[in-house]
């Protein structure tokens, strides 16, 4: 699959955007004080997890990176 930037998707890339915009819908049909409390959780979450968040993307720069560039 390709996208308008002419870059290609993965079927898991394409899985999770669809996965992000149902959950962006379910979170502007909840109340202010759901949507907000749902917000903290995924703060927490992401704050709790940083450094393995970090890693991953550090992992995923490398595999990605072409071959005889560094940084």
């Amino acid at each position: 699959m390709s996208t308008s930037n002419g870059l290609s998707t993965t079927n898991k890339e394409t899985l999770l955007a669809k996965q992000a915009k149902q959950a962006s819908l379910i979170l502007g049909a909840l109340s202010l004080t759901q949507r907000n409390e749902a917000l903290e959780t995924i703060h927490a979450t992401l704050v709790s997890k940083h450094q393995e968040i970090l890693d991953a993307n550090k992992l995923d720069m490398q595999v990605t990176r072409p071959k005889g560039e560094s940084r």
